[in-house]
């Protein structure tokens, strides 16, 4: 039973730990997708930008312009960057997560053949057991007959005699005492 209860809360371990993978998985891509949205308003904001330049063609305008642009790459740089260690460092979460999986597979197959070999140990030693069991029981039986035997026996030479002892008090009570009526010959 306490095998069982661990095997079970075993189970509920590795399930819990795939959702962790599975959630992870889920993040990396969410991330995946919003750097490519990031990358996309950025092109946008970079167009707006230069359709706004060429509208004012002013020197001081343009090189306003160019400073926001040369901004926005340091910012997507730097974005792309944050977003690049923040998907290595999932990676490496996901591979220690596989390594342990992998440790924990292991040992749950060790722990299952162990839990065959007690198993098989149970069934044995039950098996011992009943028949120990049924060979007292029997012995218990073959003693009580052998008793009821003796006492049987006992009872029947006791009856005998009794029998005897009856038959010798009638005699000895006829010898005592004068008797007119007719004599029983077996007494005699």
């Amino acid at each position: 039973r306490r095998l069982a209860t661990a095997k079970v809360e075993h189970l509920k371990q590795k399930t819990h730990f795939r959702k962790g993978i599975h959630m992870l998985e889920w993040e990396h891509k969410m991330l995946d997708m919003e750097k490519e949205d990031l990358v996309g308003k950025a092109r946008d904001i970079q167009l707006i930008k230069v359709k706004r330049a060429m509208e004012h063609t002013s020197g001081t305008e343009e090189e306003r312009f160019k400073e926001e642009i040369e901004t926005l790459h340091k910012t997507m740089a730097v974005s792309n960057k944050a977003h690049s260690r923040n998907v290595e460092d999932r990676k490496s979460q996901l591979k220690k997560l596989q390594r342990k999986i992998q440790r924990l597979n292991v040992e749950n197959k060790d722990m299952h053949e162990e839990l065959e070999v007690l198993d098989h140990e149970v069934f044995d030693r039950t098996n011992i057991h009943k028949a120990v069991a049924g060979a007292g029981a029997a012995s218990d039986r073959m003693r009580v007959l052998q008793q009821r035997r003796k006492l049987m026996d006992v009872a029947k030479s006791q009856s005998e005699e009794i029998k005897v002892l009856q038959g010798e008090l009638s005699r000895l009570r006829l010898k005592t005492f004068p008797s007119f009526g007719p004599r029983d010959p077996r007494l005699v």
